[in-house]
């Protein structure tokens, strides 16, 4: 078995430590920074081994903004592990989301050399990506509006492809933890739509 560097986290290593270090306060962060390599292995090796339900977002759903908090606590709720590079997005959500719409499942993407906020809601599908300087990209695909979803799995990463009316959109680099989920969930959301009309 190859050995492991000492001196460094190797790249899937690193992978899993922004999404550990995503659930954690600054002042966890601070502390985890400081620890050793063996030892950052450790605590990465205890949280991915945990169950997905069990990654929470507790320093965010305290926090004083009462809409994001809720949004949090739905993450939490339904089980959301990747949200990397995508937390301006997510501050967008509460302006963005209806108020009786519900997440479903989120996840993180990239799109034209962009990292996106991918939602799925019980009413459309949105992308979501906040700019430094050009604002807020917000793309909407009601479900009725989608014909199909198809996904695929690589090593590291996948891809989702929305097929609508005579063109398709694809998401690259999401998780391969999520990305199965996700089109599965979008999937599902398309099949309850076409039911119910």
């Amino acid at each position: 078995m190859k050995e492991l560097p000492k001196s460094r986290l190797t790249f899937k290593e690193s992978m899993i430590e922004s999404q550990y270090l995503a659930t954690k306060t600054k002042e966890e962060k601070k502390q985890y920074k400081q620890l050793s390599v063996e030892d950052k292995r450790e605590i990465l090796k205890e949280y991915q081994s945990k169950p997905r339900k069990e990654v929470k977002f507790e320093s965010e759903i305290n926090k004083s903004d009462e809409n994001l908090s809720k949004i949090y606590q739905r993450f939490s709720e339904i089980g959301v592990e990747d949200l990397f590079g995508t937390k301006k997005e997510v501050k967008e959500l509460p302006m963005i989301l209806k108020d009786n719409e519900n997440i479903m499942y989120v996840t993180s993407g990239l799109y034209n050399n962009n990292t996106y906020l991918i939602v799925c809601t019980d009413l459309r599908l949105l992308f979501l990506d906040k700019g430094m300087i050009y604002g807020l990209k917000f793309h909407e695909f009601p479900f009725e509006k989608i014909n199909s979803v198809s996904y695929k799995k690589g090593l590291l990463f996948g891809e989702i492809i929305i097929h609508h009316g005579s063109s398709s959109i694809a998401i690259g680099s999401i998780s391969k933890n999520t990305v199965s989920r996700m089109a599965e969930t979008i999937q599902e959301q398309i099949s309850i739509r076409e039911s119910s009309m």
